[in-house]
């Protein structure tokens, strides 16, 4: 997926990221910025619920 400026936001392909917090939030939106990229993220979180509503829409695997 082409970003809008590849010079400050380098594709990340195959690199991992670990997100805490991910399920709502600046997290979920990190997560997604990073998915974007091309990264594997790994994404921590203790709201169940909120997860398996998310994960959907952007794409990932639980």
């Amino acid at each position: 997926m082409p970003t809008l400026y590849p010079w400050f936001f380098p594709t990340q392909n195959g690199n991992v990221a670990i997100v805490t917090g991910g399920a709502k939030g600046i997290g979920y939106h990190t997560v997604k910025h990073l998915a974007r990229l091309g990264m594997h993220v790994i994404l921590g979180t203790v709201i169940i619920l909120s997860i398996q509503m998310y994960i959907v829409p952007l794409g990932l695997k639980s």
